[in-house]
């Protein structure tokens, strides 16, 4: 589906790097990491799979960017971090205490 031959797609993406601090009490870091201009969302999500926090949705701007989350607004309990773009999903767990 996202293979239309370019040999410059998989540098054109946007990864999640390392929550922190992980397990969280408070503002939680999530720092996102673009190649390129793309268009995604970031969202909280149970244990269930439903989505608790929608935390950005938009266009990615080529580097790094921050996005934050409050964690003290949820129950304990592990979360997943989830990115979606029109070329991958990626998830992330975090332990909110």
């Amino acid at each position: 589906v996202f293979d239309d031959g370019d040999a410059s797609l998989e540098n054109e993406e946007i990864e999640v790097l390392e929550v922190y601090p992980n397990p969280a009490s408070a503002i939680t870091v999530i720092p996102v990491k673009a190649n390129a201009d793309e268009e995604g969302v970031i969202e909280l999500v149970d244990a269930t799979g439903r989505r608790v926090e929608l935390i950005y949705e938009g266009k990615f701007p080529q580097g790094k960017k921050n996005h934050f989350i409050d964690a003290n607004k949820y129950a304990e309990g592990t979360y997943s971090v989830r990115i979606v773009s029109n070329k991958r999903v990626e998830t992330h767990a975090l332990v909110i205490m």
